[in-house]
């Protein structure tokens, strides 16, 4: 998934999870994305973060996804549930 550039980024110490949104995939339709971010690529997924397009599968796996400007709040709490998120 190519999302495009993504203007907030909210981590959590729990399982390193990040909440990506306000990027347009494929479908020109914004999105958000919940990754679990490999503690090696950290830096670089910051780094690629602030650039523009990104595939976010690179830098961890992609836990959950949705259309919208955020996420529904079952979601997010499941999130805080099962992977510790904070955000």
């Amino acid at each position: 998934m190519k999302p495009a550039f993504a203007h907030a980024v909210k981590g959590t110490r729990g399982d390193g999870v990040y909440l990506v949104r306000g990027g347009r995939d494929h479908t020109n339709r914004s999105a958000w994305y919940f990754i679990r971010v490999h503690s090696p690529k950290i830096r670089a997924f910051f780094k690629a973060i602030s650039g523009g397009k990104i595939d976010l599968a690179a830098y961890g796996e992609i836990i959950e996804s949705g259309y919208g400007e955020a996420p529904p709040e079952t979601i997010i709490a499941h999130m805080r549930a099962h992977y510790g998120y904070t955000g």
